[in-house]
């Protein structure tokens, strides 16, 4: 992960090689298409009436000590303490009126 200037119009994964264009996207006039499979499917299919679709941690972004923005991958220590946030908010939203 990391932050491109808006003009940018494609990238390149650090990691894997792979150019992303910015404003391909993978939904297109209501359907859904897997960039990976090619699998296809219209967005109301994958979210229950009146609930928005899921949604799924897959980086932090933070301040470093010299005040850069950074971008970092998900680790499942992540996702424990994200959990642990859910269940507490779960338990005490209640009592925030």
């Amino acid at each position: 992960m990391r932050e491109i200037p808006i003009e940018q119009k494609r990238f390149k994964c650090k990691a894997c090689n792979t150019v992303t264009t910015v404003l391909k996207g993978t939904v297109k006039k209501g359907v859904f298409t897997c960039p990976f499979c090619n699998y296809s499917e219209k967005i109301t299919a994958l979210t229950k009436i009146g609930l928005p679709i899921s949604k799924k941690l897959f980086a932090l972004e933070y301040v470093d000590t010299a005040r850069n923005r950074v971008f970092s991958k998900i680790k499942s220590e992540d996702l424990r303490r994200l959990e642990e946030a859910i269940e507490k908010f779960e338990g005490e939203k209640l009592s925030l009126q």
